[in-house]
């Protein structure tokens, strides 16, 4: 998003001052959920539900640039999404393994793949708008793939009730 929103804002009709401050308040909004949501998840120790409420954010504003709605109000539920899916995704490996060293290859794998997935996602938005002439399709793919994220969200649980249900076995 960060690579493209600017120029979703642009195709919405946005100038290049106003897409500018788009993509500047998308930033803005990603500093401090970046902070505060890892530490609202570890107080409350339900760890899925602010992997949803940051799923859905990030739903609804591809949503809302699916729709032609505001740029802006969709900047706001991006960077939301974008500032807690983050550091949330940074912890699952160490909330998750039995041990540090499979933590640490988890964190690796993670890291790796999410990278390599993250350095194509500008190569293939642009592919896609220089063939369809349209950020449509990309914007469409987008929001599977949050769908998804959410589905996997839902699947890991919370540590906490998983422990239970192994203490009950």
């Amino acid at each position: 998003m960060t690579a493209w929103l600017a120029p979703i804002a642009q195709a919405a009709g946005l100038d290049h001052a106003q897409s500018g401050m788009v993509l500047t308040l998308f930033t803005l909004i990603q500093i401090p959920v970046s902070f505060f949501i890892p530490l609202l998840a570890g107080k409350s120790g339900n760890r899925t539900t602010w992997l949803l409420l940051c799923g859905l954010s990030e739903l609804i504003g591809i949503v809302l640039l699916m729709t032609h709605s505001s740029p802006w109000v969709a900047a706001i539920f991006l960077g939301i999404g974008a500032g807690g899916l983050f550091p949330l995704a940074l912890l699952i490996p160490i909330e998750e393994a039995a041990h540090t060293e499979e933590a640490t290859s988890w964190s690796a794998m993670m890291q790796f793949g999410g990278y390599l997935l993250g350095s194509l996602g500008p190569a293939l938005i642009g592919l896609s708008l220089d063939l369809f002439q349209t950020f449509m399709p990309t914007l469409f793919i987008l929001a599977m793939i949050i769908c998804t994220m959410i589905l996997v969200g839902l699947k890991i649980g919370n540590k906490d009730k998983r422990s239970l249900s192994d203490k009950n076995l």
